[in-house]
């Protein structure tokens, strides 16, 4: 008898292994006119190293920013940097522009940068902040420790009244974090939520919407970000929430919130579009990236090789491409020409339960991939299979199979004698580690 194998979905992973063996890491569903697939995370390729971590990435007048260690710089098209001057401070910044000039939170201290001069001025009126954003050219930074926000003259960063501020009323908690979307202002405070508006009020031009209120806070401060028209962002309780209107929708899974709710350090969020996928990448530097795909409705995780998380952690799109850095000092591309990450191959891997209502032979296991797209021509894949007959806690062997070289089409991952099991206890694994897309089309049992 022939069984088809669910090993082509996203990520459940928690503790509960007979509930969980569901993975994927480093490939993520496809859905196409015949069906769903899993396809390989795409790699990068090295552009430039500015001197320091890259703590963020910015689009603006046509011009990719980058801050990396205590430096600005431009990046250009080439990808040459060009340093522009100190915006001192360590850890994530936060750059939102107006039609003339950047501002930069950095270190608690605020920075603007001219559009025509590229001349950097600190701040000194604005408060001690790590969040800001642009709303009908006022500049919004929220202020540290409190309930208050504060904004800017119109289309002036530099000038900022100590009057011009409000307060998030609706519960008496402080401010986390606060982001623009479709010209609406969403306050995240520690327990709650707001949404305000400009009403073009002479004297108080940005009050709280009607309605705009809900009972769910933030837990980081740059777990926010925009996506498929709406807000994401991980919530007060370590779930994540999609704003619908003014009602957060849970959008995680058990598996994905009991992985988050391990991690130790605070999350850095980016989103981006990426060949007809959305992503919401979530990362907790150096110990968890999990990233949720609005197009399929799917998460997975994502692991860079000998870490825990995956290396980009900030994004922006300029010069018709993609780029990408995080601590590791180097700014890169996203591209499909790559399978790898700074020389470091990407383990790709789908894990999946096999269950049957009774003691069962596994004769044959035929992997379905689309194979002989290798980046050099003179590799041969290899794919590992590894099997668990105990749930998924253990996976004592592996097994080594062959998928063809370039230009080898009809290959296919067949595993034969595999042996017998009990119901709900066998788990396969299959993984590649190669410089080749991974492509995986389904996956078929031959059982007696």
């Amino acid at each position: 008898m022939i069984i088809e194998l669910p090993i082509v979905g996203g990520s459940f992973e928690n503790d509960s292994k007979i509930l969980s063996t569901q993975e994927a890491i480093n490939v993520y569903p496809e859905q196409s006119t015949t069906g769903v697939g899993l396809v390989g995370l795409h790699g990068t390729l090295d552009q430039v190293t500015p001197g320091g971590p890259i703590r963020a990435l910015h689009a603006a007048f046509g011009t990719l920013y980058c801050v990396a260690g205590p430096e600005l710089y431009e990046i250009s098209s080439a990808g040459v940097a060009t340093a522009l001057g100190s915006v001192a401070g360590t850890g994530t910044c936060c750059i939102t522009h107006n039609i003339f000039e950047l501002l930069i939170l950095s270190g608690g201290k605020a920075f603007t940068v001219q559009k025509d001069t590229n001349v950097i001025a600190a701040v000194p009126d604005i408060p001690v902040s790590s969040v800001c954003d642009y709303l009908d050219g006022y500049g919004i930074v929220l202020e540290t420790g409190s309930g208050r926000f504060h904004y800017t003259t119109i289309n002036d960063f530099d000038t900022i009244s100590g009057i011009d501020f409000a307060t998030a009323e609706g519960a008496p908690d402080n401010l986390v974090s606060l982001i623009v979307d479709h010209r609406e202002l969403i306050l995240l405070g520690e327990t709650s939520g707001e949404i305000w508006t400009n009403t073009g009020d002479a004297t108080n031009p940005i009050q709280r919407a009607p309605g705009g209120f809900f009972e769910r806070g933030c837990k980081s401060a740059h777990s926010s970000a925009k996506l498929d028209n709406s807000v994401i962002w991980l919530g007060d309780d370590l779930v994540v929430y999609r704003l619908d209107g003014a009602r957060p929708v849970r959008l995680s899974n058990h598996g994905i919130e009991d992985q988050i709710a391990k991690t130790t350090v605070d999350p850095i969020a980016m989103a981006y579009n990426w060949h007809g996928h959305a992503f919401y990448q979530l990362t907790f530097p150096g110990e968890l990236t999990v990233c949720f795909d609005a197009a399929t409705k799917t998460w997975h995780t994502r692991k860079t090789d000998l870490r825990l998380d995956y290396a980009p952690q900030h994004h922006a799109y300029a010069y018709g491409k993609h780029w990408v850095g995080g601590a590791n000092n180097i700014l890169y591309q996203l591209s499909t020409d790559s399978y790898e990450h700074t020389g470091e191959l990407y383990r790709s891997r789908a894990i999946g339960p096999f269950r049957t209502p009774q003691y069962a032979t596994m004769n044959e296991l035929t992997f379905a991939f689309a194979a002989g797209e290798q980046v050099n021509p003179s590799d041969e894949s290899e794919v590992f299979l590894e099997i668990s007959d105990d749930g998924g806690r253990t996976f004592p062997d592996r097994l080594t199979t062959s998928i063809g070289a370039a230009g080898q089409y009809r290959y296919a991952a067949r595993f034969h004698c595999l042996g017998g099991f009990w119901d709900a206890q066998r788990v396969v694994r299959i993984a590649m580690t190669d410089q080749a897309r991974f492509s995986l089309i389904g996956a078929f049992a031959d059982i007696t």
